[in-house]
């Protein structure tokens, strides 16, 4: 595997290239009758040696082993973009959330939507403006507000927010018991805590309100852990109808800020 960076463990690295994958090897990495090494995804795919078709041993390569907890790894997007290097026990946390890694579309990653569109955070706007409808996104500065008209059970809406420079997913969701509103950060996952989102609903005519201050979640959490009490954003049933204006509509303001 070239790496255009660089990255002081060249030689190194070409040894844990695995030999059938070409991806780094890390332990456990067994050996074959003949001595080459078998990274552990790939063993289980194999009954003999990928390079000479001898018998895979239950024997370890101990000692490579041991280098490639030493070894500084490039990032797998490097090619895509990403220009970070890691120790081995901090490679695959980094594999898991880079930015450069291609994830689904938003609107099908979160909402369940049949975009098929597939690509890496950066270009996801562009697509989202793109491909999506205008009232699937909206360029905010400060709070926005929301009008919400069909609060039937199983409803559930959803909406991109370009604001602070910043990609967000704000998804509102209808239970039979509550009402859940939860504001995704759309980027690396150690930068949500970053962003905060405050929710609040009001009743016209009156000082009576709502409100609701939660750190931005970040897109490895899944949708059915976040929309609970306590999680994100939560209005029992017979609040909601409370709150509603004359025209049926259940309006919310949302502010998301900088910490």
């Amino acid at each position: 595997m070239d790496n255009p960076g660089k990255v002081k463990d060249q030689g190194l690295l070409k040894e844990l290239e695995c030999p059938l994958c070409l991806n780094y090897m890390k332990p456990p990495i067994v050996l074959c009758e003949n001595g080459h090494n078998i990274c552990k995804e790939c063993k289980p795919k194999l009954s003999n040696c990928a390079t000479c078709r001898s018998k895979i041993l239950q024997v370890r390569n101990l000692s490579l082993e041991s280098l490639a907890r030493q070894a500084v790894y490039p990032c797998m997007n490097f090619y895509l973009g990403c220009k970070e290097v890691f120790h081995f026990d901090d490679f695959e946390e980094h594999r898991d959330n880079c930015v450069y890694t291609a994830t689904k579309c938003l609107f099908s990653r979160i909402s369940n939507r049949g975009c098929k569109w597939s690509g890496i955070i950066s270009d996801m706007k562009e697509h989202i403006k793109d491909d999506h409808m205008a009232s699937d996104y909206r360029e905010v500065s400060g709070s926005f507000k929301t009008e919400l008209s069909n609060t039937e059970p199983t409803r559930g809406y959803s909406q991109v927010i370009f604001t602070l420079n910043e990609m967000f997913f704000v998804l509102w969701r209808f239970k039979p018991d509550n009402f859940y509103c939860a504001v995704y950060y759309c980027g690396p996952k150690e930068k949500a805590n970053n962003f905060k989102y405050k929710f609040t609903v009001s009743k016209k005519n009156t000082k009576e309100k709502l409100c609701f201050s939660f750190v931005t979640h970040n897109l490895t959490e899944n949708v059915n852990d976040i929309l609970k009490p306590g999680f994100c954003a939560c209005i029992h049933t017979a609040a909601v109808k409370l709150f509603k204006s004359e025209g049926e509509k259940f309006a919310s303001e949302i502010k998301i800020v900088k910490l």
